[in-house]
């Protein structure tokens, strides 16, 4: 694993909208008008986001993506408030907005207050690399970071294979949050750094 090269941003922003684009939760905060012009400013959003926190990171091939930070960089700037409205404004379901930001309050709720933790936020490979190494080697790192700073993981995923994949690599549900009118389910995961 490495840390991803600016020249390789229009891979990355490809990656991420590999990774997110059948994502439920993603589904419902885009809605079905205009999907691919959403997901891609949606891809370019978290790209920006991570990037200004060095926070993207790529398989030797550069095949695979992964993006994490510790918590206490994850905390909004201005910039990052700007770059939220620009980012509202081109992709999210207008007839949704309320219901989205209260759907983002309430997950807010369910994730550690008090503690440094690593948070990821998205791990995916390229659609044409599914099932190949990418994945384990991103893992592998990941554990090895945490160990490194002495520091939980947590994860959170609407997406049904995600979770099986968060599983294998040693996760525990520690909380499912279901939304029936939506249809939405999304389980918090946590996986210690031994």
């Amino acid at each position: 694993m490495r840390p991803a090269d600016s020249k390789e941003k229009n891979s990355v922003v490809e990656m991420i909208m590999d990774a997110i684009e059948d994502n439920p939760k993603i589904r419902f905060l885009l809605g079905k008008k205009n999907y691919a012009s959403k997901i891609q400013a949606l891809a370019q959003f978290i790209y920006v986001i991570s990037n200004r926190r060095n926070a993207i990171y790529v398989s030797d091939d550069g095949n695979g993506l992964l993006i994490f930070m510790e918590s206490t960089i994850w905390k909004k700037t201005w910039r990052d408030g700007w770059d939220h409205i620009k980012m509202v404004w081109s992709a999210f379901e207008w007839t949704r907005l309320i219901k989205i930001l209260q759907l983002e309050k309430e997950l807010e709720k369910f994730r550690p207050r008090n503690q440094p933790y690593i948070y990821v936020w998205v791990l995916g490979t390229r659609k044409s690399h599914k099932g190949g190494p990418q994945a384990r080697e991103l893992r592998d790192a990941l554990f090895m970071k945490a160990k490194e700073m002495n520091l939980p993981i947590y994860a959170e995923t609407a997406f049904d294979q995600n979770f099986w994949v968060y599983q294998r690599f040693g996760f525990v549900a520690y909380h499912t949050q279901h939304y029936s009118k939506i249809p939405l389910t999304i389980r918090f995961l946590k996986r210690e750094n031994n």
